[in-house]
């Protein structure tokens, strides 16, 4: 009988070591789920910060077009 259950308590020590290695698969997931979140939320400010110099140079094309009109309105005057 003592056999026996020496036999029986091998297959519980196992049947932990997986459960332990399941635990550790899913921190694994858990970590690997973290890594791809943050890359996202990264990425996602540099598109805003491109967009803001967009906006300066149409600003200063609009300033470069008024200030040829100006000249060329001098030009007409003379």
């Amino acid at each position: 009988m003592s056999a026996r259950s020496e036999v029986n308590i091998e297959p519980q020590k196992v049947n932990i070591e997986l459960q332990k290695v399941n635990i550790e698969l899913q921190k694994v997931n858990i970590e690997l789920q973290k890594v791809n979140i943050e890359p996202q939320k990264v990425n996602i400010e540099p598109q805003k910060v491109n967009i803001e110099p967009q906006k300066v140079n149409v600003e200063a094309f609009c300033l470069d077009i008024v200030n040829s009109e100006v000249k060329t309105l001098g030009i007409q005057s003379l």
